[in-house]
């Protein structure tokens, strides 16, 4: 949970509210005289609320990461390992921040096409930081 930050809001950074024991999307408002957040959430009725304490927070930020699936294990120094002290169906995956860098790892330095150790290349996941 990001603990809410008044200068992130007011910047426009997306809050969540606590709203029947769940984080609603909201819109941040104002402060009000006795210093609570006011704030408009994505409920039916679009009401203005005040919300304090630990019932308002800064929104996860979403990405997109691209994921390389291995067989084998990974190791310091992009050292593939396929026999060892690991099952030989072991897999590892490593995410990179973008598609270039994870298809560019997928070679494993060779010269030409993809390591025949990477099982996946550049899977875009999302994720929530």
């Amino acid at each position: 949970m990001k603990p809410f930050d008044l200068d992130a809001a007011k910047r426009g950074e997306p809050i969540q509210v606590l709203y029947r024991d769940q984080w609603i999307d909201a819109y941040f408002v104002g402060v009000s005289k006795t210093g609570h957040i006011v704030a408009e959430g994505d409920y039916a009725s679009g009401q203005f609320s005040t919300w304090g304490g630990d019932n308002v927070r800064m929104a996860p930020r979403k990405r997109t990461v691209y994921v390389n699936l291995w067989k084998g294990e990974l190791r310091p120094g992009n050292v593939y390992v396929t026999e060892g002290k690991f099952p030989p169906d072991a897999h590892a995956a490593h995410w990179f921040d973008t598609e270039e860098q994870a298809r560019s790892a997928a070679t494993c330095g060779l010269s030409k096409g993809v390591s025949p150790h990477c099982l996946a290349v550049a899977v875009p996941v999302a994720i929530e930081e």
